[in-house]
């Protein structure tokens, strides 16, 4: 084929290249291709690219949570200049990602139950008739915690807020708790999708003191918008 396709490049007495490629069965737009030529590099570009992946693992290693830009910073602060993109592409090379919790947290567990929304059309005026619950991330120098709250929906009042370094469901059955404790009992909670309210913990302590559970459409942030603007 790769005869064929420079044959028919070639200006072959006075043959149009379009009947050329007609007659040689081949796209004419793959005979304008021009292979690019491959840069060579230097024992110079050799060494400092090696350097630059040295660099890298070890700082992968100390900061695992360390993306391109701190990455190509720390080459260029020993004096190997970088930018993010060469950075970027050496991380990709030697498979290293960073390590930090993603924003995503509400990822569904498939085995657990999930339960409709009964909040649609709903007036939700009185204290305790609807509490929201979510859990999200907060940085805190090099690490994080988890919070977890619970607001009434009508009050806006936050009822209880906990802060741990895990994502078990325990943490949100506990700050739930506190809030029954302190507030008495709601009739209905809602939440999102994640494994997290889903948990046999959590939908179990929920049935315990005869709470209605509701949970968001999927992807519908919305449904849940009073807890959700607290904690993103």
């Amino acid at each position: 084929m790769r005869d064929r396709r420079d044959l028919a490049a070639k200006d072959v007495c006075g043959i149009t290249r379009k009947r050329r490629c007609e007659l040689l069965g081949v796209t004419r737009t793959t005979t304008y291709y021009t292979a690019a030529l491959v840069r060579v590099l230097s024992p110079e570009d050799i060494e400092g690219r090696e350097a630059r992946m040295a660099i890298i693992d070890e700082m992968h290693l100390k900061l695992p949570a360390s993306g391109a830009r701190k990455m190509a910073k720390e080459c260029c602060r020993r004096g190997y200049h970088t930018t993010r993109h060469q950075a970027r592409r050496l991380m990709a090379e030697m498979n290293v990602k960073p390590c930090y919790p993603k924003p995503n947290l509400s990822k569904p567990a498939q085995a657990n139950p999930k339960f409709p929304y009964l909040l649609r059309g709903m007036r939700i005026w009185l204290p305790n008739q609807v509490w929201a619950t979510d859990i999200t991330y907060i940085k805190m120098g090099r690490h994080h915690m988890y919070l977890s709250a619970v607001i009434d929906w009508a009050t806006r009042m936050i009822v209880s807020w906990e802060l741990a370094d895990t994502m078990e469901a325990t943490h949100c059955v506990t700050c739930f708790e506190g809030a029954v404790a302190r507030y008495g009992t709601p009739s209905i909670a809602n939440s999102d999708q994640g494994a997290t309210f889903t948990a046999d913990v959590f939908v179990e302590m929920l049935a315990a003191h005869g709470i209605r559970q509701s949970m968001d459409g999927r992807a519908r942030w919305i449904d849940n918008v009073i807890i959700e603007r607290l904690c993103v």
